[in-house]
């Protein structure tokens, strides 16, 4: 008697749980898991005119963002959406503040991608720069100085629409200002490359002070900026 109790009491009970969701007993869903599809996406990035590496530049694939390395490698983990199961292409970016901007609009393959893209450089390039004094302009008053910048713009040196030099001066009392002046384009060696000079006159209890630095901008806005120090007892020596 006392069996047969127990199993109708089980058996009730085995009616209750699966007449309710069984899922808040057991913590197991019949619904089917949605699955997380990733895509790796990697590649590199290199200047076009000297295929060296590009690092640092920015990468976008629709809202997935990276950087380049030093090496100009980059790595995407894409998380795959429904337009990409419909082939829709997806808009690559290339950006970086010295180039000009890519695009690529690819679509996504799930077995992973890898994009090689070649960018144009198109800030000036200042290659080289001095600052010395200028001796043939010992009989004048004051101190003289020749400063000579060597630059390059694959775009065309033609392009390169201002360079200038600045710098600081101090006084005798101690007393610094801040300085620039304009360099011209004294000589052209190719398309791509001249020579920029200028000269750079102060008073005779002055003297230029915490080294100088070259800027060229080129028409389109593009800009490089060449840092260097000057030592008054050992001034550089021409470069051209």
């Amino acid at each position: 008697m006392k069996n047969s109790l127990n199993n109708i009491i089980f058996i009730i009970a085995l009616f209750i749980l699966s007449s309710c969701n069984a899922d808040k007993y057991f913590g197991y869903s019949n619904e089917a898991e949605e699955l997380i599809e990733s895509v790796k996406i990697k590649g590199q990035v290199v200047n076009l005119y000297d295929d060296e590496p590009a690092p640092i530049v920015h990468v976008s694939a629709g809202p997935y963002e990276t950087l380049t390395d030093y090496t100009g490698a980059f790595f995407i983990n894409y998380i795959l959406t429904p337009d990409d199961e419909r082939n829709r292409p997806v808009q690559f970016l290339f950006t970086h503040e010295k180039y000009y901007d890519e695009e690529r609009r690819l679509v996504i393959d799930p077995l992973g991608m890898e994009i090689n893209v070649a960018m144009r450089y198109a800030a000036p390039i200042i290659k080289e720069a001095a600052l010395f004094p200028n001796n043939n302009a010992s009989e004048l008053e004051g101190r003289h100085y020749i400063c000579q910048a060597i630059i390059m713009d694959y775009q065309g040196i033609h392009t390169v629409g201002r360079v200038e030099v600045r710098y600081n001066i101090e006084d005798s009392a101690g007393n610094i200002r801040s300085a620039a002046t304009l360099l011209t384009r004294v000589a052209t060696v190719s398309d791509r490359e001249g020579h920029f000079q200028a000269e750079i006159s102060i008073g005779s209890t002055e003297d230029i002070q915490n080294g100088y630095q070259i800027y060229a901008q080129d028409d389109e806005g593009f800009d490089d900026l060449y840092k260097t120090s000057k030592n008054p007892l050992q001034p550089d020596d021409p470069i051209f």
